[in-house]
């Protein structure tokens, strides 16, 4: 099963992309991870991808959740999120 979540936003001043796919997997689990248990990290060719911990890996192993996948675009005013779970 797969569950997509797309989040886009308008915001004034500089944005960063980590903070709406933060927002994205929220949605996707059904807001039942804690904000600070969801990490976005970037790989050496600045592919982003996510790490959970504490309360967020106990629901994905909880949730059966395999893989899950992040994509980030963002400019000065918009960014946006796509995150899949693989479950």
């Amino acid at each position: 099963m797969h569950l997509n979540e797309i989040s886009s936003a308008p915001f004034r001043g500089p944005v960063r992309g980590e903070g709406i796919g933060l927002e994205s997997i929220w949605h996707c689990v059904g807001k039942a991870m804690g904000w600070r248990d969801i990490d976005v990290h970037k790989k050496k060719s600045g592919e982003p991808f996510l790490v959970l911990h504490g309360g967020a890996e106990a629901l994905a192993k909880e949730r059966a959740m395999k893989s899950a996948w992040i994509s980030l675009s963002h400019t000065e005013h918009h960014a946006v999120a796509m995150v899949v779970i693989e479950a």
